[in-house]
């Protein structure tokens, strides 16, 4: 009797151990999704995605006075920047000049992330005098870059 409750404490401790086995998952077998963050009131959301060395926004024609909640999310796999500027910056400038020029600037969005701008558009500018764009490396002669207007 005795070693049929010892025999009967092994096999249920042995079944237990095998379906925790089968069940666990490593935190590097998932790839985490980001998530969306909520857009605050009274804002009107912009959805910006960075892949494939390209810009892309759910909106280009922006109006002056309008608060916008950019949400920038890098599906590439290489790290990006978001910039917002004058045209004709070209594909290398200096800290400096980012940041005496530029309306907006995130740094460092890593491959499968979110970052989050709140703007808002002060005065007009003729169409084709402010561009979206990622001065990394080589992306903006490699076209990462996207022409944008700003209406009264």
């Amino acid at each position: 009797m005795k070693n049929r409750v010892l025999f009967a404490l092994l096999l249920t401790l042995c079944l237990s151990l095998f379906a925790a086995c089968g069940t666990t998952t490593s935190a590097s077998s998932v790839l985490a999704t980001p998530t969306q963050p909520p857009v605050p009131a009274g804002y009107t959301p912009v959805q910006i995605t960075l892949q494939d060395i390209r810009i892309h926004s759910s909106i280009t024609t922006f109006k002056v006075g309008v608060p916008y909640f950019f949400i920038i999310t890098n599906k590439d796999k290489v790290e990006h920047e978001f910039m917002m500027s004058p045209t004709g910056m070209g594909g290398h400038i200096t800290s400096y000049t980012m940041m005496n020029v530029t309306f907006a600037l995130i740094e460092h969005i890593t491959p499968n992330s979110i970052k989050t701008l709140s703007y808002t558009f002060k005065t007009p500018e003729p169409p084709g005098s402010i561009e979206f764009a990622c001065h990394y490396s080589d992306h903006y002669a490699m076209g990462m870059v996207l022409p944008v207007v700003v209406e009264k």
